[in-house]
């Protein structure tokens, strides 16, 4: 599995960009993973409003510390967060809305800028940081036994959820998706989201699956 698509060493493209912030509660997204987000808070459903009605929408997903604080502020939210792509958003009967939003890339958020109508962040994206090798290629190997291993007690997992895994060749995309299938903690997310060392990475990712 130590070929060139396993390489990701760049961690920084050091270009800084500001993004619309969407503050989840007892959530991680990870990049390439697709879910569903209810969006009720009035931060939240101005920031969905504003989103431009034609082209490709793009927003910056971080998860609070606590999620139980209504209207979190900078400090309560993670500095690791995701770029993400909103693909649709749905009305809903109580005059909430519900988006389907895909995971793009790592960023950190340098800055947290203006609360009103909703925060903005100074982003930067970050990169994974990989040197292809036979251990971790037995890292990986093992991270999908225990996995496999896992359908049988865990009801939440299925059989094609594996395959979907097996078929990854990117390290750290494996271990990735791996974890965002996992009934987790959210800290216990957050801190596979933000580690750049994808060995260290995969290696986090199997003591909490195992």
């Amino acid at each position: 599995m130590a070929d060139d698509s396993s390489k990701e060493v760049k961690k920084t493209d050091e270009v800084l960009e500001i993004y619309p912030i969407l503050p989840l509660r007892n959530t991680v997204l990870f990049p390439q993973q697709i879910i569903p987000i209810y969006v009720g808070r009035e931060q939240s459903l101005k920031l969905i409003d504003d989103l431009p009605k034609g082209g490709k929408k793009y927003i910056v997903v971080v998860a609070q510390k606590d999620g139980s604080i209504e209207n979190p502020k900078g400090a309560d939210l993670y500095e690791y967060g995701t770029l993400a792509m909103v693909m649709k958003v749905f009305d809903m009967p109580d005059k909430s809305r519900s988006a389907i939003v895909q995971g793009l890339d790592r960023v950190r958020v340098k800055q947290y800028l203006e609360p009103d109508p909703y925060y903005k962040g100074l982003v930067e994206k970050v990169r994974g940081v990989s040197n292809p090798s036979a251990e971790i290629d037995g890292i990986v190997i093992n991270l999908q036994e225990i996995f496999k291993k896992l359908i049988d007690i865990a009801p939440y997992l299925s059989e094609e959820q594996y395959h979907a895994l097996s078929s990854i060749q990117n390290p750290g995309k494996l271990a990735d998706k791996a974890i965002s299938l996992m009934n987790i903690s959210t800290k216990d997310k957050q801190e596979v989201l933000e580690e750049l060392d994808v060995k260290n990475r995969l290696e986090k990712c199997t003591v909490l699956v195992n």
